[in-house]
């Protein structure tokens, strides 16, 4: 556990709200170990922040990302788990269990306890009909009782490359004046004012994590932050752009797929605090 730290002081700075602890209340779990990304998204402890970010951020961001995960999931056939949806087949309306099984098609069950029986028997009734007349007149809605903030799920994406990019990089990173703009958002999850810094990457695999510094073509020069098929750009240190301007170089306004090229120098995921751009204690230089 000693690896969480980042150096011997007995005093820790949470990272996102910039608060001061004690390292003694990581006993009273004031202080607490972060898995980044979070822990329902298949992350791993990497830094320490405390209970109060830990516990409001989880539940307000990273519990709308963790949604979105299943969902899509859900919808892509990759989870046997079945999720509860509202169908409606021309105008009857039934709850049901919903089971995607990869390309091959939806299983419907209609749980009792959560339907009119009655208005199942007329759902049941209209399918056997339509199947048996290979009718191709029907009106089909499938709306998942799951629901999740698109807005704050984005947040979360971007609050796990920031403590990613934390672990990393360090102190010297994070408390550049470009990137408070993510701390002022985390600790107001009422409203979204975050810019579109990120991106799904679907050709890419859901295991890999990674961070590159991108060089290469100059507007697209960033950190890149990625992970379970997602990738979020922050500046670079030396980059005179606010995150807005960030975002529009990199063509969050546009509608549609945006493709480009990129190259640089790639990280492997930190699997502690590494902090390489903060003064050794003992040295004094970068580590």
């Amino acid at each position: 556990m000693e690896d969480a730290f980042p150096t011997s002081e007995d005093w820790y700075v949470c990272p996102l709200c910039l608060d001061g602890l004690t390292i003694e209340e990581f006993e009273t779990k004031q202080l607490t170990v972060e898995d980044v990304p979070p822990k329902a998204l298949g992350g791993k402890p990497l830094v320490l922040t405390c209970q109060k970010c830990n516990n409001d951020q989880g539940s307000k961001f990273d519990g709308e990302a963790a949604k979105q995960q299943r969902l899509g999931r859900f919808l892509a056939g990759q989870s046997a788990k079945p999720e509860t949806a509202v169908l409606t087949l021309n105008g009857i309306c039934s709850q049901a269990e919903i089971t995607v099984n990869g390309t091959a098609g939806m299983l419907f069950t209609f749980p009792k306890e959560i339907n009119d029986p009655a208005a199942v028997e007329r759902m049941v009734e209209h399918m056997r009909m339509l199947a048996e007349t290979q009718s191709t007149d029907f009106a089909f809605t499938v709306e998942p009782r799951l629901r999740y903030s698109p807005d704050r799920a984005r947040v979360s994406w971007i609050r796990t490359a920031y403590l990613a990019a934390f672990a990393l990089f360090g102190w010297k990173y994070i408390l550049h004046p470009k990137l408070q703009p993510i701390r002022e958002q985390l600790a107001n999850p009422s409203a979204v004012t975050l810019p579109l810094l990120g991106m799904d990457i679907p050709d890419i695999s859901s295991g890999r994590h990674e961070v590159w510094v991108v060089k290469a073509p100059a507007e697209h020069q960033s950190l890149l932050v990625i992970w379970g098929g997602h990738g979020v750009f922050l500046p670079l240190p030396n980059d005179p752009r606010t995150l807005e301007e960030l975002a529009r170089s990199l063509g969050a306004r546009t509608d549609g797929p945006v493709h480009f090229s990129i190259s640089g120098t790639m990280f492997s995921w930190p699997s502690r605090p590494e902090h390489l751009l903060d003064p050794d204690p003992l040295s004094g230089s970068p580590s």
